[in-house]
């Protein structure tokens, strides 16, 4: 699956106050975009705090945005924007995909129905074909809709041994 897309007003970046070298804050969002791990994501954290300080709000939300990404890729969402407090998830082009037939899309499209005064599905007319949407209203941080998305995800199962 490709790279998920994120296009927001919110502030995720590396500070000119935070990390003042231009060529190491590049090294670093290139770092970044490699991590695949959430193990991986907080030693990047770690080492972040451990040479530059405490982190500023606008590298949390960048941080939080890699999360992001990592839940709505197993919501099938392959492109997010996040503007003036609103959520719009755009699944997966592909009409025919698997993933409008799987227990976890069916598993979010009851949870919209059960929050509908907070979330909702909109189909959007395209010329090749409609698109589906996901509408998250009142969308504040990075965070805040990584832990809404979570929240649509489908329930895994643990087995007690």
């Amino acid at each position: 699956m490709k790279e998920v897309q994120i296009d927001t007003d919110l502030e995720a970046y590396l500070p000119d106050d935070y990390l003042s070298i231009v060529k190491e804050r590049l090294a670093l969002y290139q770092t970044l975009s490699q991590i695949k791990t959430a193990e991986e994501l907080k030693d990047f954290e770690a080492q972040l705090i451990d040479r530059f300080g405490p982190l500023p709000e606008q590298a949390n939300e960048l941080i939080e945005s890699v999360r992001l990404k990592w839940v709505a890729v197993q919501l099938g969402i392959e492109r997010l924007v996040l503007k003036k407090k609103i959520g719009l998830c755009y699944f997966l082009a592909d009409q025919q995909s698997e993933f409008f037939q799987s227990h976890q899309f069916s598993h979010l499209l009851e949870q919209v129905q059960k929050h509908s005064n907070q979330l909702a599905i909109i189909e959007k007319a395209r010329a090749q074909g409609p698109k589906l949407l996901l509408r998250i209203h009142s969308v504040h941080s990075m965070k805040e809709a990584k832990e809404r998305l979570e929240k649509l995800q489908f329930p895994k199962v643990t087995l007690n041994s």
